[in-house]
Parts: C-alpha cells; structure tokens; sequence
C-alpha cells in the first residue's frame, strides 16, 4: 500500500495568533481537514489517517514545577529528557519511542519552565 503525507489547517499557528478566541475558528478548521480527506477518498485513495499532536489552551499558562537544569539533557515547556540515571522528584515515564529513555512528567501537567502566557481575545 502507498503512503502520502499532506498537511492542512493551522490549528497551531491559529491558537498561538488567537488564544481562547481559537475556539470560534475551528468549525472552519474542521472543514478544511474534511475537505481534504474527501479529496484524497474521491482520488482512490483506500484509507486515510489523521494525525495532530497535543495542543492545550490553558487561561493563564501552567503552573511551573522546578526541576533542577543538571538533572536533565534538554529541558521544554511541559516535558523533559532525564540526564542518564539522575533521580528526579517528579515521576519518569519511558518515551515512546525508546523505552530506555526517561521523561519526567508533572501529573497534574505542570510546566517546568516558560509557558505561552494565553492572551485573552474579545
């Protein structure tokens, strides 16, 4: 079976431009995605797939939980890549794409460093 990839919308660019204000774009978002796997059916196409990654609207940010810098290799927003056997105090959870590789994940999806602050639109 052949595999294409084509990407449609911008949720992501939309949200960061717009905020909560995001939410009266995504019918039209929406659309946009329907009428791109219509397309693709209408071509032959047998089946189509769609992914999206994560994306949180939080009014304010997240919380911030501090996680010490040399604990870690690398460091985002809302994960982190645990520096070879260091012991954190947050819980760590294997990637999923290699087992052997702990991230440390808030549970309550605090945030260990900088958040996009969400700007209120309206």
């Amino acid at each position: 079976m052949s595999t294409a990839w084509t990407e449609t919308g911008k949720i992501d660019e939309r949200g960061y431009q717009l905020g909560v204000a995001l939410a009266h774009q995504l019918d039209a978002e929406a659309d946009s995605i329907d009428l791109r796997v219509r397309g693709f059916l209408a071509a032959g196409w047998q089946k189509v797939r769609i992914v999206t990654h994560g994306w949180l609207v939080v009014p304010g940010g997240l919380p911030k939980v501090a996680i010490p810098a040399f604990l870690v290799e690398s460091k985002w927003a809302r994960c982190a890549l645990v520096r070879g056997e260091s012991m954190t105090d947050v819980p760590t959870y294997p990637s999923h794409w290699n087992e052997n590789v702990r991230m440390p994940r808030h549970p309550e999806s605090d945030a260990f460093g900088p958040t996009w602050k969400m700007r209120m639109v309206g």
